[in-house]
């Protein structure tokens, strides 16, 4: 009779011990397939960064001191000291800014090349383009990523239409 109250004892510990295996297998599988997939993600960032960069930014007067979120804008147009300003910023906080954890670079662009406003391109340092050296002129090369997403947004500069380009990858 002794000796039954140990094994029932040791049964309960076992079958506790497997329960919970079982229940943290369980619950692993579930975040693993609960888990959204990058490039869905990647792909919205995008495009709310872009609405942010197609704004006058929070607050509409920002600087690199006050800014929430930063914009381009100023009465419906492109503001260069925005645009400076956001070069400024380091590239972490620029992230941070934006709340992606993954690399952006953007550049402005017309009919005749890109615009070059002191600077080709803003963001990631490597891998998206630079100035070339010959004058004005920029080459910019978008990043080679094996997920990477491409907005391109519509705005003015100087009473004449550019083209925003934004590189979000992984």
């Amino acid at each position: 009779m002794h000796k039954t109250a140990q094994t029932w004892t040791l049964d309960f510990i076992v079958s506790v011990a497997l329960f919970m295996l079982t229940l943290l297998l369980v619950a692993r599988l579930l975040t693993n397939t609960l888990e959204e997939p990058t490039f869905p993600r990647m792909s919205r960032d995008a495009m709310v960064i872009s609405s942010h960069l197609m704004s006058e930014g929070i607050p509409s007067n920002w600087t690199n001191d006050t800014v929430i979120i930063p914009g381009l804008l100023s009465n419906g147009q492109l503001n260069t000291t925005k645009w400076a300003q956001l070069h400024d910023l380091p590239y972490d906080t620029l992230k941070d800014l934006f709340h992606t954890p993954y690399d952006i670079a953007l550049y402005l662009q017309n009919a005749s090349g890109i615009i070059n406003l002191s600077v080709c391109a803003l963001g990631h340092e490597t891998g998206y383009g630079y100035q070339t050296g010959y004058g004005d002129a920029c080459a910019i090369y978008p990043p080679e990523a094996r997920n990477l997403a491409s907005v391109t947004r519509l705005m003015v500069y100087h009473n004449a239409l550019v083209e925003l380009h934004l590189y979000v990858w992984q």
